[in-house]
């Protein structure tokens, strides 16, 4: 998701206004991902890389012309993020092997990885099947629904820090 910073054709933008977008925006950022890490669901994690402790803001500046785009991502880093966050649909067997996220998974719930793994193909899991996820984002479209946290928590804590902008 990127906001631009925009005035008339080739008005500078002040200097002061642009830093206070900016602390606006990670703000916004920082906010998001405290929800997400809050959030997240618990499980076992071989590599010790947990989906709660390993999201990350990277905010970064790119410069298009006079006026420059503040940009930042909220990502996370864990083994396997993807299919932690939104599921993993039917189809092919996930990774079972040995050091991997479902066999350590299966191992701390006493359950064979095979079994658990032919379910996944068979069915999909439950987070993919029910659509349910910490992001609000459909699994198959993509796309994110009304609550999704882009929308209730970055949205409202951007709105938020920018009516304390002053021009």
């Amino acid at each position: 998701m990127a906001f631009v910073l925009t005035t008339k054709k080739g008005a500078p933008v002040d200097q002061a206004l642009r830093e206070q977008f900016k602390e606006a925006f990670d703000t916004a950022l920082l906010e998001l991902a405290d929800y997400l890490q809050k959030e997240s669901p618990r499980g076992v994690s071989p590599s010790g890389n947990s989906l709660a402790g390993s999201w990350d803001v990277r905010p970064s500046q790119k410069r298009r012309g006079i006026i420059p785009e503040v940009l930042g991502s909220v990502i996370n880093t864990a083994e396997a993020a993807e299919f932690r966050i939104r599921g993993r649909g039917p189809g092919k067997f996930p990774p079972f092997g040995e050091g991997s996220p479902l066999a350590a998974w299966a191992s701390a719930a006493g359950i064979p990885a095979f079994l658990v793994a032919r379910t996944i193909a068979e069915k999909g899991t439950d987070r993919w099947r029910t659509k349910e996820n910490i992001l609000g984002q459909d699994p198959i479209t993509l796309k994110f629904g009304r609550n999704s946290p882009l929308h209730t928590v970055f949205e409202r804590k951007l709105a938020e820090e920018w009516n304390k902008i002053t021009v």
